[in-house]
């Protein structure tokens, strides 16, 4: 239960990282990587919304699908089809989701071992 609660104390300071002004200053993790402040906060921003556009196109679209698989006499290449949608948008929500939850909250240690790596 303590783990739990250190785990949601953790949360929010994660995900609003990179939208403080702070990080982006002068002594901040993203300092020296302040041209790129509008692109990653556009990104941060856009993610969410595309995950839930994204998803509600594939499944009116996977039910299209299901549909002409159940009218289809050849059902084998529906059924491919069919699992080839709904394939491609489980992986297109899991990568936006490791770069809404993971990525983006951790650029400062991202940008912190990519200047120690390559000295920039």
């Amino acid at each position: 239960m303590n783990i739990l609660l250190k785990f949601a104390n953790i949360i929010p300071h994660m995900l609003y990282t990179i939208q403080d002004d702070e990080f982006w200053m002068q002594g901040g993790e993203g300092y020296s990587y302040a041209f790129m402040k509008d692109f990653i906060q556009g990104l941060d921003n856009v993610l969410l919304p595309f995950m839930f556009t994204l998803a509600t196109v594939f499944a009116i679209y996977a039910v299209v699908l299901g549909i002409n698989y159940a009218k289809s006499e050849n059902q084998g290449d529906a059924k491919k089809k069919l699992i080839g949608a709904i394939s491609s948008v489980i992986g297109i929500i899991v990568v936006a989701v490791v770069f809404k939850f993971l990525v983006l909250p951790n650029m400062g240690a991202i940008f912190g071992f990519i200047t120690d790596t390559f000295k920039v």
